[in-house]
């Protein structure tokens, strides 16, 4: 029985394994990567060469990253993007067979209202899906078996946003076909996203705090992570586990203690590196 539904499923697919099959994976991982590598390699060079006044007053850690390790990131980068190709070209399989829609092209289709809420919506639950599964696979079972990797840098660049084994990045991968499922979007909608996700988790594994002091204190702009929030979580193994907003960790007790005096200090450009925070206990990994 399984058999024969594995033949059924393999059948409704067969146009996937087809000679254009290839080009279709390299026009999917082309449009996943240059986002990714343009806004990494600028804020990598841009701290490097253009931004070392700031970066030194505003840098979180007093040590730096060695070759070796960046290299390291920069290979599960490509592995990642692989994975989210993969992904996305199953998805629009799916979308063909089953007669449903993933993208639409005209606005006119649903409204102004629906491409503005949608794209809201978009970052919200995936922020909302992120902090959930990065909390569950930081449970040590889950831990040594998929979010290893990305802990492997303790102190991390731009280059180690996507650093994720496969099996996570198949996970985070994962948000796409299931949002689209039900909320069909505008094609720049997507486009939007996918440069806002690329830029936001490249800022918060810079190493250098971008956000000014009194952004702690705005009603809007104080929900927003910052790279002494994730930071943090790469210094600890544990807690601040949201993506792009802090009302998760939060709401839930997860916000490691003294996160707000820590961001004081870096926003300020304090040159001293003594951890505020103490008696935090770690995750056996």
């Amino acid at each position: 029985m399984l058999g024969q539904q594995l033949a059924y499923h393999l059948n409704q697919y067969r146009f996937l394994w087809t000679e254009d099959s290839l080009s279709l994976f390299i026009w999917y991982y082309l449009f996943y990567a240059l986002p990714y590598f343009t806004i990494a390699f600028a804020a990598s060079a841009g701290l490097s060469y253009f931004f070392r006044g700031y970066r030194s007053r505003h840098k979180i850690r007093p040590i730096s990253p060695t070759a070796s390790q960046i290299v390291r990131e920069i290979f599960y980068s490509m592995l990642t993007i692989a994975v989210f190709s993969l992904v996305g070209i199953y998805m629009f399989a799916s979308a063909r067979v089953h007669g449903t829609k993933v993208f639409y092209y005209h606005v006119a289709e649903r409204g102004w209202w629906y491409l503005v809420f949608s794209l809201i919506v978009m970052i919200v639950l995936h922020d909302t899906y992120f902090y959930w599964t990065h909390r569950w696979m930081h449970l040590p079972y889950f831990f040594r078996r998929m979010h290893r990797t990305h802990h492997r840098s303790r102190v991390p660049t731009a280059w180690a946003a996507y650093e994720l084994s496969p099996a996570e990045a198949l996970v985070q991968a994962l948000f796409l076909p299931l949002f689209t499922w039900w909320f069909p979007i505008y094609w720049l909608v997507f486009l939007i996203f996918l440069v806002h996700m690329v830029f936001r988790v490249v800022q918060i594994h810079s190493g250098v705090e971008w956000m000014p002091r009194r952004v702690m204190d705005q009603p809007v702009f104080g929900l927003l992570t910052t790279t002494t929030h994730h930071d943090l979580h790469h210094r600890r193994m544990s807690g601040n586990y949201g993506l792009y907003f802090t009302w998760w960790d939060r709401l839930m007790g997860t916000e490691l203690p003294d996160y707000r005096a820590e961001f004081l200090r870096y926003a300020g450009g304090s040159n001293s590196h003594e951890p505020l925070i103490s008696g935090v206990k770690k995750q056996v990994a």
